[in-house]
């Protein structure tokens, strides 16, 4: 397995990572406002 691979695979687990954050976030702040 090449580095290269590895950031590259890196970098969208952090970027699915942030995105699942924001719907965890945003979802919470729904279900508190109910």
């Amino acid at each position: 397995m090449s580095s290269e691979i590895l950031m590259t695979s890196l970098e969208l687990g952090f970027d699915i990572l942030g995105y699942v954050w924001d719907i965890i976030r945003h979802g919470s702040r729904l279900i508190g406002s109910i």
